[in-house]
């Protein structure tokens, strides 16, 4: 089965009255606001997205981005695995964090706080970092394609908001162009202030994980 990859833009910062007044026209996915407390494992020089939710360890794999800040992105059901870990998955962690440990002592983690206890103690230089957030999705359907926007308050470990779009899983390399312009179209509708800072959630990982000030 080929892996769905699907293009993300993302900002950070605080979200102005009109997007918020234009996000309720749109569609809303879900009425309520999820809540959600994800722990993200974070190394330097890691591209991956690689966080703990509900007891699953879940990857997303970075293909390319773009000069303007949009990402694509390997995201799928197959990249999503329960405890204790079985050797392909923990083999695939290792690897994304760049780590000379084994898949025996990995996969012999019953837990996700197993698996976090022996990382940071065999490598300090992998952080932790918990977010706690409450996300609220929307659809909009241009030219056919599906456009999920979704918008997430962070309250730990710092106040913040965020603003995604994300096309549809693209397949193949027109269908990415085709994808990758709408967003752009739609990106630009909105008429996002400068204040807002362009950046991925593994670049919002490492501000975290390093301390440096992130604008609001």
């Amino acid at each position: 089965m080929e892996p769905e990859r699907h293009w993300e833009w993302r900002v950070f910062g605080k979200l102005p009255l009109q997007l918020h007044a234009a996000l309720a026209q749109a569609e809303q996915i879900k009425k309520k606001k999820r809540e959600l407390v994800d722990r993200y494992l974070w190394r330097a020089g890691c591209r991956a997205n690689i966080k703990i939710r509900k007891k699953k360890l879940k990857i997303k794999e970075l293909v390319r981005a773009t000069d303007d800040g949009f990402e694509l992105w390997i995201e799928s059901r197959t990249l999503k695995f329960r405890f204790p870990l079985e050797a392909r998955p923990a083999d695939l962690l290792a690897g994304h964090l760049g780590i000379p440990i084994s898949h025996p002592e990995i996969a012999g983690c019953k837990s996700a706080d197993a698996l976090i206890e022996v990382l940071v103690a065999r490598h300090p230089e992998i952080k932790v970092v918990t977010i706690q957030k409450k996300r609220t999705h929307y659809r909009l359907t241009p030219q056919g394609k599906s456009i999920s926007l979704e918008v997430a308050r962070i309250e730990k470990p710092l106040a913040i908001e965020s603003f995604c779009i994300e096309s549809e899983p693209v397949h193949g390399p027109d269908h990415e162009a085709v994808c990758l312009g709408l967003l752009r179209k739609i990106r630009d509708g909105f008429e996002l202030p400068d204040t807002l800072r362009i950046m991925g959630y593994v670049d919002f990982l490492e501000d975290l994980a390093q301390n440096k000030l992130i604008p609001k």
